[in-house]
């Protein structure tokens, strides 16, 4: 577990390991940047147009675009399944 009141030092030791690891840590890092500002901007754009951050889909229609949604699952790390249960099962579950 990371200490937080030591975050500081931690982060600072972290990058000098990433920087003894890599001849070009520089341009490396500034790539890292470059694609987190660029996701960031993402996650935002779809905020404001009241898009879906995550990917979800209707389990239904798990087989419809499918290699489309692998793509959204894979670029952001999950995916959220709607309708898996009929709502008379929910229902019946909730109650029990």
């Amino acid at each position: 577990m990371i200490d937080l009141n030591n975050i500081k030092e931690i982060i600072i030791q972290e990058k000098k390991n990433l920087k003894s690891k890599s001849e070009n840590y520089k341009e490396n890092f500034l790539q890292i940047e470059k694609y987190i500002t660029s996701e960031i901007l993402k996650i935002e754009d779809l905020k404001k147009n009241n898009q879906n951050i995550i990917p979800e889909v209707i389990f239904d229609d798990l087989n419809l675009n499918l290699e489309e949604l692998k793509l959204k699952v894979k670029k952001r790390g999950c995916v959220v399944i709607r309708d898996v249960f009929d709502d008379s099962l929910i229902h019946q579950m909730n109650k029990d």
